[in-house]
């Protein structure tokens, strides 16, 4: 969940509407792109200049950049961790 301030726009498209059986959810994540931003960026204006810096090795906002190695892991901005995503969805489809 984002700060309701930073004012995150997503877009969710509802593929097909079937009748329910039974007291199943039925809700599931098909796909998605890049990972989330970083909590705390700023909103979608912090996480732009974000994106200018990472992808600027000269620029000098990259020395103010977040600390990416923490844990051992790296942020990518091409990763997309779908199974990860499904992982934290299915309980709100149990």
């Amino acid at each position: 969940m984002y700060d309701c301030g930073d004012h995150w726009a997503h877009r969710i498209r509802i593929g097909r509407i079937q009748p329910a059986r039974d007291d199943r959810r039925y809700q599931y994540f098909v796909s998605g792109a890049g990972p989330c931003p970083l909590e705390g960026i700023g909103g979608l204006w912090g996480h732009r200049e974000f994106m200018r810096a990472f992808d600027d090795p000269n620029s000098e906002c990259r020395e103010c950049l977040p600390d990416l190695d923490k844990e051992g892991k790296t942020w990518d901005p091409e990763d997309a961790d779908l199974d990860a995503q499904r992982a934290r969805l299915a309980p709100f489809a149990e």
